[in-house]
């Protein structure tokens, strides 16, 4: 039996198939509504049909970004990373929990007063650059 091999498109195509519970090669309908599989419809659900939140984190992952470079800081986040900042958790601690960089959790520690604005923020080097722009 020769075996095609997939390529991503195919893969997706593959998948949604599966998500309405077709069988791509004899066309047989079968049950994925049975609970066991609720976790694994809902993970392909989601790598099938990404958001562009998804798609701008997996941008960022590829060019070696924190994933949520270049998202707005909700009041929840900016809320947390001065709790932990004022209960002595290091900058690299802070942005790995908040998936930015510590550029990006310094800077916003500047801008509220909680650090000194004569800090130097670090530079990174050597990356990728790439923009998603929608509307």
């Amino acid at each position: 039996m020769n075996r095609q091999k997939l390529n991503y498109l195919s893969a997706v195509s593959f998948l949604r198939a599966y998500l309405k519970g077709v069988n791509t090669h004899i066309g047989e309908v079968f049950d994925v509504n049975s609970s066991s599989n609720e976790k694994l419809k809902e993970a392909i659900s989601i790598v099938v049909n990404p958001t562009l939140d998804d798609l701008k984190m997996m941008m960022n992952h590829l060019c070696g970004f924190p994933f949520r470079r270049g998202f707005a800081w909700s009041q929840g986040e900016e809320d947390k990373v001065i709790r932990d900042f004022e209960s002595g958790i290091h900058f690299r601690d802070i942005a790995k929990a908040q998936k930015r960089s510590t550029t990006a959790i310094m800077q916003r520690l500047k801008e509220k007063g909680l650090i000194s604005r004569n800090v130097k923020l670090p530079e990174r080097k050597n990356l990728k650059s790439f923009s998603i722009y929608y509307s």
